[in-house]
């Protein structure tokens, strides 16, 4: 018995503390380079990187409706004939990595990322690729092809 009252204290414990989106406020944001570009969309001046603002399938200025998932070939063909946004490396992916957030763990100026995975175009093999898991802790995973994961896109600041 006193067992089970354990586990449920730790289950109450784990859902008030960890199930919403939280960012610890004491800390400064590794993501404090990130700011609304005059598109709309979301600026890296760390890395000169235009990122968009939301995930592929949401949309307005909270990113709102629901999120196309993608197989990683389908996700490679979402930006095929798209001459001005790519999917990002996992390098670059993982520099919106927010450390001090979690559930998910993304900087809140890009809404609406309450995602298992975005699909990074780092592949390990023909049947594998990277991807960051933004649902806990922004973990680099790898993804089999018949995984389905979401898209953000990323493309080069103009050069002025």
């Amino acid at each position: 018995m006193r067992s089970i009252i354990l586990l449920l204290i730790f289950i109450c414990f784990f859902h008030a503390n960890y199930a919403t989106a939280a960012c610890d406020a004491d800390l400064t944001p590794s993501t404090d380079h990130l700011s609304v570009y005059t598109d709309g969309n979301i600026y890296d001046n760390k890395t000169g990187l235009i990122w968009k603002k939301c995930l592929e399938g949401l949309s307005g200025s909270a990113c709102e409706g629901t999120a196309s998932t993608f197989t990683w070939s389908e996700a490679l063909a979402v930006v095929e004939n798209d001459t001005t946004w790519r999917l990002p490396n996992i390098k670059e992916l993982q520099s919106i990595v927010e450390e001090g957030c979690a559930f998910p763990a993304i900087n809140t100026i890009f809404p609406g990322t309450h995602t298992t995975g975005v699909w990074s175009n780092s592949p390990i093999s023909n049947e594998q690729s990277f991807y960051i898991d933004f649902s806990k802790y922004g973990n680099i995973r790898s993804g089999s092809g018949t995984d389905s994961y979401h898209v953000r896109l990323v493309r080069d600041a103009p050069t002025e």
